[in-house]
């Protein structure tokens, strides 16, 4: 057996993976009397190009802020998007952050699942809802450090023009949610 030594990129070959499973997971028409187009149409306002400010709490009470891009396509016929962000680094020396996420819209036309992958190596599921201009979806599976978790992600004000996002992290001990750990507002890239 040949062997192909070190992947020189294990976000996009990760991501392509996660695309390959989903994409033969969730290979069904549109629900009967409605078109792929009026199924994703929640979805179309987050595709084409976003700047990104972000705020990422460290722990301590302090907060670090950056900026970032995300871009966003449509997939499979519009019944899905795919969701590239990358995160200047916060620390000099640091590499940039890159997450890659693919969303599917349910035949209901609310609900979302999806998967991600970032730079890390960590790898997470997605599970919620998208209703009117808001989605919050439940992401778990491995955070930073490899560790299993959960988090809540929240959508909101989506419009053409842009939207907000907060991730909120479970704490297991304590039986309760921290509240905007990371946070980004996304505007329109000319």
């Amino acid at each position: 057996m040949k062997s192909f030594g070190k992947v020189a990129h294990p976000i996009r070959c990760g991501a392509l993976l996660v695309a390959g499973l989903l994409v033969g997971a969730v290979t069904y028409p549109a629900a009967a009397g409605q078109s792929a187009d009026k199924q994703s149409s929640g979805l179309d306002q987050l595709v084409g190009s976003w700047q990104l400010k972000t705020e990422v709490s460290v722990g301590d009470g302090t907060t670090m802020q950056g900026a970032g891009r995300l871009d966003v396509h449509p997939i499979l016929d519009g019944r899905g998007i795919r969701l590239h962000e990358r995160q200047n680094p916060l620390v000099e020396g640091r590499p940039e952050y890159t997450e890659v996420t693919i969303l599917f819209l349910g035949r209901d036309g609310t609900s979302l699942q999806g998967s991600s992958i970032n730079s890390l190596g960590n790898r997470k599921q997605l599970d919620g809802e998208f209703s009117g201009n808001a989605a919050t979806m439940e992401q778990t599976g491995q955070m930073f450090g490899g560790r299993p978790g959960r988090n809540r992600v929240i959508w909101s004000d989506i419009s053409v023009e842009g939207f907000s996002l907060r991730l909120d992290r479970y704490d297991e001990s304590t039986s309760s949610w921290h509240e905007g750990i990371y946070t980004f507002v996304a505007t329109r890239a000319e």
